[in-house]
């Protein structure tokens, strides 16, 4: 017998029905003779034509009815295939050869991505069981939008990766503020002073219960969304007094571990980008170590240049950040942008890539602003010009070994 964390094999085996299913699919086959009830919420209707039609049913309900019946029946089906697939899946390959995507519409949303578009949210029952879409609670504010959604997921996804309180405000997708303290209400002011002018509109995301303090920061601030775990009512009732505002109540958990993404015809299929990193993991290159302060942001950094959009830059000081470039299709160019969102807090930073540099440009670019030290993945054939030229200007440099594109 098969044993897992979720369930034994040969008791699921024996969970399955046989009789009930083929039933339902015999009787919506045949639906011009026989009506196929797949949901109890027809039995007032089934009621209903009985008495209105002495007895028959009208056969263009039984029509429609089956077809209800044959996506239960498929649903069921689906719903095995998915657990048994994550039951008996080899421990060194997490992609079954088949997969039965079984997703149940959770809500309408305002609109998609532009205003123009229709859109709804569906919950994924099938070989992904995480994430906070499950557990998500509205406890205030009006309807959730396609964007609100995704900004959302940016948001939650970033601000689970930190052990102590932390706060993360999304825009457009990227973080453009985040902090880390141990106080909530102090990392909520920091990731606020991050960039002020684009948390407008944003998307704020705590670890934490959200006491009113924290919930204070942002109360003359106009933001979409705010999730958290919890909130203390004094908190909720400040929030709930900001017009529109969208709360949500989700536990804070690391999320599915697949990522699909959908492209015309089929989907892309991949692990979820989880490696996080400690100090030993991070190989100094330069002849001169960053400090422990340096080391402690490094890691922060790196951590948010995770979740940003390649070509990402991030420059960070005292846990928080202080610039971010996001999305351009050159790194000096993402470089150049951080640096203007820092507006001077640049100096003495330190600064995380997402990837490698295939030049010593951005190092050179660094330290004309006075930023200190680099966390980047290494693996260029050109590393070691950009280790030179740390070593030229004073500046320390550490390899990861791993990239973390964000596409």
């Amino acid at each position: 017998m098969m044993e897992t964390g979720e369930c034994s094999l040969d008791k699921v085996v024996e969970e399955i029905d046989i009789g009930g299913i083929t039933l339902l699919r015999a009787s919506a086959k045949n639906f011009r003779y026989v009506v196929a009830v797949s949901s109890p919420t027809q039995y007032p209707e089934l009621i209903e034509q009985l008495e209105k039609n002495h007895g028959s049913f009208p056969e263009e309900i039984s029509a429609q009815w089956a077809v209800s019946a044959f996506a239960q029946t498929s649903l069921y089906d689906s719903h095995i295939s998915s657990y048994l697939s994550r039951l008996l899946s080899p421990g060194d390959d997490p992609f079954p050869s088949e997969i039965s995507l079984v997703l149940k519409k959770k809500e309408s949303l305002r609109y998609g991505e532009n205003p123009h578009q229709k859109a709804a949210l569906y919950e994924d029952l099938s070989f992904d069981p995480d994430g906070f879409v499950k557990h998500i609670e509205k406890l205030g504010g009006k309807e959730l939008s396609f964007n609100n959604i995704l900004d959302t997921q940016a948001a939650y996804s970033l601000v689970a990766e930190f052990p102590t309180p932390a706060v993360v405000i999304v825009k457009h997708n990227n973080p453009c503020g985040v902090a880390v303290d141990s106080s909530l209400s102090r990392a909520a002011q920091k990731a606020l002073s991050g960039d002020p002018v684009s948390a407008y509109g944003g998307i704020i995301a705590f670890n934490r219960p959200v006491d009113r303090d924290s919930a204070g920061v942002f109360k003359d601030l106009f933001i979409e969304v705010i999730i958290a775990p919890q909130y203390d009512p004094d908190a909720l009732s400040l929030l709930q007094g900001k017009k529109n505002l969208r709360i949500l109540q989700a536990p804070i958990s690391h999320g599915a571990r697949l990522d699909l993404k959908k492209v015309d015809g089929g989907f892309l299929l991949q692990d979820k980008d989880f490696i996080t990193y400690e100090k030993p993991n991070l190989k100094v290159a330069t002849t001169l170590s960053p400090t422990e302060k340096e080391q402690n942001d490094l890691l922060f950094g790196w951590i948010v240049a995770k979740h940003v959009k390649s070509n990402a830059i991030i420059l960070a000081k005292d846990n928080q950040t202080v610039g971010i470039g996001a999305g351009q299709m050159s790194r000096i160019d993402s470089l150049k942008i951080a640096v203007i969102k820092a507006e001077g807090r640049e100096k003495g930073a330190v600064l995380a890539s997402d990837a490698f540099f295939p030049f010593s440009d951005v190092v050179k670019e660094a330290s004309r602003h006075g930023i200190t030290a680099i966390i980047q993945p290494g693996g260029s054939i050109r590393d070691q010009d950009s280790t030179d030229a740390c070593n030229r200007l004073g500046m320390s440099m550490v390899f990861t070994g791993m990239r973390h594109f964000r596409h």
